[in-house]
């Protein structure tokens, strides 16, 4: 079998290869107060050049989204920078546009164990949180509209058993008065009146039984709640 011979890639190769995947790469001290390599295309993802973002970082920091920056200052603090491994923030391009910045890093530790160097790369992920916060709002709209059914469901309940409770009571005096004029006044009614009276009685049987349905309506609904 042929040797195979392993080819090294030259830095600039490496640089063409970083640039085009779209990230910075830096190998430094944990706030880059010391940097010993920097991919050349940090002025293309963050609109800024290296040097000008050293010499001042506020320039770097007001384009952070405030609810993100925090978190941000808090990689410089020497107590707390070894903590973060990764980070994800939102960074106001030129144009005005939000794009989303994720950064992972990597300590490198000297023989005693402590931290003492970091390589990082930062890459553009907008799309992909983009749509991670449209599946979140999603997930909050159909909690809120789920919020909304169950008070709907609940002013329905209560309207049902109010129903039930106030038609009833109506109901049961109408037949009972209906009784007492078939007993005492109408014991003896012509064709017509028999007619009249028998529509009524299934007048008011049909009133019970829609009475009737939304009381267990009302009770399905209840048991429903609490299975």
């Amino acid at each position: 079998m042929e040797d195979f011979e392993m080819v090294l890639p030259t830095q600039n190769y490496l640089e063409q290869v970083i640039e085009n995947i779209g990230c910075v790469m830096w190998l430094g001290t944990y706030n880059l107060s010391q940097v010993y390599y920097i991919s050349p295309n940090f002025e293309k993802v963050y609109e800024n050049t290296f040097e000008e973002y050293s010499k001042n970082p506020s320039s770097f920091w007001s384009r952070v989204h405030p609810e993100d920056l925090p978190p941000v200052l808090e990689t410089y603090d020497p107590k707390k920078a070894t903590t973060f491994n990764n980070l994800g923030f939102r960074y106001l391009m030129k144009n005005g546009e939000w794009v989303h910045k994720q950064i992972y890093r990597f300590f490198i530790n000297d023989a005693n164990g402590v931290p003492a160097m970091v390589a990082g790369i930062a890459i553009d992920d907008t799309e992909l949180y983009n749509a991670q916060q449209a599946i979140i709002s999603q997930k909050e709209a159909l909690v809120k509209k789920n919020e909304e059914l169950e008070q709907t469901n609940k002013l329905l309940e209560d309207f049902t058993a109010l129903a039930c409770h106030d038609l009833s009571q109506p109901l049961r005096i109408f037949t009972a008065y209906m009784q007492v004029l078939q007993n005492e006044y109408l014991k003896s009614p012509d064709e017509r009146g028999q007619k009249l009276l028998t529509g009524i009685h299934s007048a008011i049987e049909r009133m019970r039984g829609l009475i009737e349905g939304l009381a267990d309506l009302s009770l399905l609904q209840e048991s429903s709640h609490v299975d």
